[in-house]
């Protein structure tokens, strides 16, 4: 079957016992229709008679694939082909930016994989690239601390608008951290849980520069199309900030079909980026 994301494995196994010690009634959904209607009447019961929440759990498989109407499909086409930069496209500007020494954070989901991708793609390995799977929010903490443990190399902390709002606290740890002069924090604002679905985020609602400038980051700037985003993260390596910045990257939706999963395990990851963001730098080289 379909090789499933490595943050799901232990989560599987420890479930049921994680409910169970919470005091939290549930039951496994079953995957014919008589016995799913009886399941969910017994969870509506429970529910209605103890005032508790009640959890059924769903393994893979038991629902058939849904296909949206005409309208959404034809809706969804027309998403498509319209102008405007895709993350993939963003990713690639930024990777080809932060040259040979330069240290990547990547969020978990969609992020993750494309970075993957895209050194796959370049014949570069994954050393410099610490992936945050399973992680969601915590991209900018890991940066900052690698940032401060490794002042002479550049960060790139490549966050999403659904996981920035996750954690946004970590936006006031940032900025009055002190320093961090190396850490360029981007966030790839699509508006949507792409990874898990596409739910709206209502990112286009929050000025997250203005929030980062009043945590104290030095700079903050938008951009919505790769020649911009060159041109920001070169001036910003020019300028020699006093502090960290932020890049707010407007993206359109999509993702590629063909898509391939991270060839590597978390700890295989972690070995190799270890290793990596220990090599000595040589005073005065540049990232």
């Amino acid at each position: 079957g379909k090789k499933d994301e490595p943050q799901h494995l232990p989560m599987g196994r420890r479930t049921e016992k994680l409910l169970t010690d919470l005091g939290i009634a549930y039951d496994v959904l079953p995957d014919y229709a008589e016995g799913a209607s009886k399941a969910i009447s017994a969870a509506v019961k429970h529910m209605d008679t103890t005032n508790s929440p009640y959890c059924l759990l769903v393994k893979r498989r038991t629902f058939q694939s849904y296909h949206t109407g005409d309208d959404d499909a034809a809706a969804a086409a027309a998403s498509a082909e319209t102008e405007g930069l895709l993350r993939e496209d963003a990713l690639r500007v930024i990777l080809n930016n932060a040259g040979p020494w330069g240290i990547v954070v990547a969020t978990t989901g969609f992020t993750s994989r494309e970075v993957h991708d895209l050194r796959r793609q370049a014949r570069q390995d994954h050393r410099r690239d610490f992936m945050a799977v399973g992680a969601m929010g915590h991209s900018s903490a890991i940066a900052l601390g690698i940032a401060k443990a490794r002042p002479t190399r550049r960060v790139f902390c490549l966050d999403g608008d659904g996981s920035a709002l996750m954690h946004m606290g970590t936006l006031g740890t940032v900025g009055t951290a002190g320093g961090l002069s190396n850490l360029v924090h981007i966030i790839i604002n699509n508006g949507q849980h792409e990874s898990v679905g596409g739910q709206p985020t209502h990112a286009d609602r929050i000025d997250f520069c203005n929030v980062a400038r009043s945590c104290g980051y030095a700079d903050a700037r938008v951009v919505s199309d790769a020649d911009s985003l060159a041109s920001a993260l070169s001036e910003l390596e020019a300028q020699e900030p006093r502090g960290p910045v932020m890049v707010q990257i407007d993206v359109k939706p999509g993702v590629r079909a063909n898509l391939s999963p991270l060839r590597m395990s978390p700890g295989e990851n972690k070995s190799m980026f270890m290793n990596y963001v220990n090599i000595p730098l040589r005073v005065g080289r540049k990232d």
